[in-house]
């Protein structure tokens, strides 16, 4: 005897929207139901109450967006809409709609319904757009025809299939469900399955014997709170962040042109995430507000591992122009040589050029005003009372010299408005050694000049016809040590100039801007009309002073007449009014403040501070990128050593693609030979290196094994 299938009943009203939530029909309500706790119940006519129930599951992790689509019958991009409005706006955001017609353009309920009709009728896709011409005298394309078809057959596979959902009565002994994001968890860091290779970019995983030097992975979960994802968490995210720097994309949208599938092998996943999910973790993490946080660890770590030394530090300031709408601050960029929004990016490097930490401050701050808020970062940072920093003439100040002096600082600059010209007779020759390489130049100490209360040291560079002064507080150091220190300072320039070309520094992640809390401060225009007038009453007075000087003369040769009597007198009380006036003017001039805020001038326009928490978070991992291509350098220039294109030595080994397997305990990355054998030595010598590292996988399973394929020739 055959067994009978005995068919269980289905609740229909109970809607599934992801494994761990379902919606239930009411009639009249809708009820939200996730891990068998209501969440909350709101009228079907209710649109707020709905746009709320879809943020909620999409901020808690309760269902991803293609599940909002189908449970809702909205589209994904307006489900993103919704989220991204809340966080944006607050709760203003749920009562936010889109733009332009809120309805269907052409096919409204009436068409939408022929069509439903026949497609019963099982017509095809040709008969139903020539009815619909005929009907309507509507032109439609056949992807909307499809798009309604395929929508149609989405709505039956319900009917077909039973939910692995409880019923409502159903209590939780009887069935339990997973928490909201532990069955995500499935993670990236499976282990790849042993089996023949897989096609990778193979020169990206030279990046993991910095990640773990610097206990990356610790480090991040460490800072960061954990993302609610099936796939990618906060490692991933940041992971991609490096993958598109390394690989220079100009911004985040260029990620779209990336193989996501081979991107993923990069840290042993299945595929790597596509552009709107790496927005959307960016703009997770962004919230968080960790991203001073990321930065000030890395700098620590940096010193821990010996990969910058800061007992010699360098200022300087980056400006980033502004091109969009916002009303922010202006700043000089010294590019165009104009005033111009933007904002500025303060860093401090190492001797060795290497970045340490940076500042995001808006357009109108100053070298000179963020070098002390500098200082008592370093102190924090290193744990050091007493440096050495050296930084340009924009940080020029006596005042500044003398606090300098107090808290026991050593610092090197320009001297600004040197106008003396030292015999060449004075110079002597001396080697300066930078980094890589060494010159020699022409120095002369010029003894102390003196700048109240204290004295300071002088020295000079002669460079054919141009001599470059340099004031110190440093007795200590050689005047060739003290000329290195200084004109070391270019490798700090070169690092701007590297990361804005390789890097794009200036680009921006967002253009979000929040109300500055500064008072915008704007020229006294009362000052420059006081000086107006004044100019004005003093040309008066020379003509008055003309006047009189001329008809004094003529009385000493004859008796004046009684009508020059009375314009001498005139003209005397009028000279003597004038030269009150304009007293008056210059004792009110002095009494006027220099700058009044803008808003006094009836300019209410309230200036905006761009949004940092992005630009942060992505610099601060590009400059890991950066300190990692220093790390390699270090090791490939023991054996190529030719610094004139060792650096793209790097960049086209770390470019290389290659194969990834994993053989038993051990992950197998063999990169694609080189077609220069002198390339083909540098890059094994890497792989020899690093191996010898024993570098974990990054699943943590087993061990990273380098490899250079060969020559078919060789």
């Amino acid at each position: 005897m055959e067994p009978s299938l005995i068919p269980l009943p289905v609740d229909k009203s109970i809607t599934e929207i992801s494994p761990v939530a379902y919606m239930k029909d009411l009639g009249s309500h809708i009820r939200i139901v996730v891990n068998h706790h209501h969440l909350f119940e709101f009228k079907k006519e209710d649109t707020v109450s709905k746009v709320a129930s879809i943020v909620i599951l999409l901020r808690i992790g309760a269902a991803k967006q293609v599940e909002i689509d189908r449970a809702f019958d909205v589209n994904r991009d307006t489900a993103r809409r919704y989220l991204s409005n809340v966080e944006r706006y607050g709760l203003a955001g749920l009562f936010m709609t889109k733009t332009g017609p809120q309805g269907p353009h052409k096919i409204t309920p009436k068409v939408h319904r022929f069509i439903v009709d026949r497609h019963a009728a099982n017509q095809g896709v040709a008969d139903i757009l020539k009815a619909v011409r005929e009907e309507f005298d509507l032109e439609l394309s056949r992807k909307s025809i499809e798009r309604i078809r395929y929508s149609l057959s989405e709505k039956s596979l319900p009917e077909l299939t039973t939910m692995d959902l409880p019923l409502e009565e159903e209590s939780e002994e009887e069935k339990t469900l997973e928490p909201v994001g532990t069955r995500e968890a499935l993670s990236s860091d499976d282990l790849i399955d042993p089996g023949p290779a897989k096609k990778s970019p193979a020169g990206l995983f030279f990046l993991w014997p910095f990640l773990h030097l610097l206990g990356f992975k610790e480090m991040s979960n460490r800072i960061f709170s954990p993302l609610r994802a099936r796939l990618f968490f906060v490692r991933e995210t940041l992971l991609t962040v490096l993958m598109l720097a390394l690989l220079r994309c100009r911004s985040i949208e260029d990620y779209k042109t990336l193989e996501k599938r081979r991107l993923g092998l990069f840290w042993e996943g299945s595929r790597g995430m596509d552009l709107r999910t790496l927005r959307r973790k960016l703009s997770e993490l962004s919230l968080q507000k960790k991203s001073l946080s990321l930065l000030t660890q890395l700098a620590r770590r940096y010193q821990e591992i010996g990969l910058v030394q800061c007992g010699v530090l360098y200022f300087d300031g980056h400006f980033i122009p502004y091109h969009g709408e916002r009303n922010v601050h202006k700043g000089f960029f010294t590019q165009r040589r104009l005033a111009v929004p933007g904002q500025n990016q303060f860093f401090l490097n190492g001797a060795s050029g290497r970045p340490v930490f940076f500042w995001l401050k808006p357009a109108n701050s100053t070298l000179l005003e963020i070098i002390p808020e500098l200082i008592e970062q370093i102190r924090e940072l290193t744990g050091q009372k007493s440096f050495t920093i050296v930084f340009d003439r924009g940080g020029f100040s006596s005042k500044l010299f003398r606090t300098l002096d107090s808290e026991g600082i050593t610092f090197m600059t320009y001297l600004r408005g040197a106008k003396e010209h030292v015999d060449p007779s004075a110079f002597d020759r001396h080697t300066i050694e930078y980094r890589r390489r060494k010159e020699v130049a022409e120095l002369a100490e010029l003894g102390y000049i003196g700048m109240s209360p204290q004295r300071y040291r002088l020295v000079v560079r002669k460079k054919a016809e141009k001599q470059t002064f340099i004031l110190t507080n440093d007795f200590e150091r050689t005047i060739d040590r003290v000329a290195t220190l200084m004109f070391n300072r270019w490798s700090q320039e070169n690092f701007f100039k590297y990361m804005v070309r390789e890097y794009h520094l200036d680009s921006l992640l967002s253009y979000l801007a929040e109300e500055s809390p500064e008072v915008v401060m704007v020229n006294n225009p009362q000052r420059r009309e006081n000086r107006h007038l004044k100019k004005e009453l003093e040309k008066k007075l020379a003509q008055m002073e003309h006047f009189l000087a001329e008809k004094l003369t003529v009385t000493r040769t004859r008796a004046p007449s009684q009508p020059m009597k009375q314009k001498i007198l005139k003209g005397q009380e009028k000279t003597s009014e004038i030269k009150d006036s304009i007293k008056r003017l210059n004792t009110q001039y002095r009494q006027m403040p220099k700058k009044i805020p803008a808003s006094q001038l009836g300019d209410n326009r309230t200036r905006e501070i761009l949004s940092q928490e992005n630009k942060m978070l992505v610099d601060s991992l590009k400059l890991l990128a950066y300190n990692a291509e220093e790390w390699l350098l270090d090791i490939l220039a023991r054996q190529y050593n030719d610094s004139r294109d060792f650096r793209r030595v790097l960049l086209l080994i770390m470019k290389t693609p290659g194969t990834i397997q994993r053989i038993d305990d051990r992950l197998l990355i063999q990169l694609d030979s080189l077609h220069n054998p002198r390339y083909q030595r540098a890059a094994e010598y890497l792989c020899d290196k690093i191996n010898q590292m024993e570098i974990p996988a990054p699943s943590g399973k087993g061990t990273m094994f380098f490899e250079v394929r060969r020559h078919y020739n060789a």
